[in-house]
């Protein structure tokens, strides 16, 4: 269960899910950085249980077509946030990682 919360509180903490009133959430660069590995590696976990499931034929096509897509949906976003952890670029889409981490909780969710 740690494995799949780490990326919900991630994803939240990325899309501004916050007690300010800002629209703005401050996060130091080293903070943000120990979170996102931990996200990663618990992303990286379960997207490999899954892919085993795919290749054994014990997952359905059409999941096994939602891992495919997110997994590369996620791969474009990590090269977006490594970016932005190393030249402070901002042009993460947070909003379309929120969706993409939702997307692949729901998938474990449902075959784990």
């Amino acid at each position: 269960m740690r494995r799949v919360a780490l990326p919900l509180l991630l994803a939240g903490l990325l899309t501004g899910c916050s007690l300010l009133p800002a629209d703005r959430l401050s996060v130091e660069k080293g903070q943000f950085f120990v979170a996102y590995r931990q996200a990663s590696t618990a992303y990286a976990g379960l997207a490999a249980r899954m892919r085993q499931g795919c290749q054994a034929k014990t997952l359905s096509a059409e999941t096994c077509q939602e891992v495919a897509a997110i997994d590369t949906e996620m791969r474009r976003l990590s090269k977006e946030i490594d970016r932005a952890i190393l030249k402070g670029e901002r042009s993460v889409d947070w909003e379309r990682l929120s969706e993409v981490l939702e997307g692949m909780v729901r998938l474990a969710l449902k075959v784990l």
